[in-house]
């Protein structure tokens, strides 16, 4: 599983239609994939600001190995987020610290996700 897996999933089962969405990671390595992402997402999700983020809220991030962002969490309590490791292909958790945090590029509210 890569890092869409997760978002794919809740998506399925809330019945959101994610449009075009890539939910393979592999979709990622251009940078003109992550700009359709972003542009897919602005489409079925609200962007919210970074200071509002809540339980069930999307993250996508900037990743600067890749110098572009791409890679998805989805929050699930303060602090705290779910996100697939590529690496290990498992979904894990991890605290939203500060190397987190300062790569948000945009952040999204799932509609029904509460």
């Amino acid at each position: 599983m890569d890092c869409f897996g997760p978002l794919a999933y809740v998506a399925e089962e809330l019945g959101i239609d994610l449009g075009n969405i890539p939910t393979n990671y592999a979709t990622m390595v251009s940078d003109e994939h992550s700009m359709q992402t972003l542009a897919a997402l602005d489409k079925s999700l609200q962007r919210i600001l970074h200071d509002d983020i809540e339980p069930g809220d999307v993250l996508f991030f900037w990743i600067t190995r890749r110098n572009k962002p791409c890679h998805l969490g989805i929050v699930t309590d303060y602090g705290i987020m779910v996100h697939a490791d590529g690496n290990i292909g498992k979904v894990v958790e991890h605290s939203i610290g500060k190397s987190w945090y300062k790569r948000i590029y945009q952040a999204y509210r799932i509609p029904g996700a509460r």
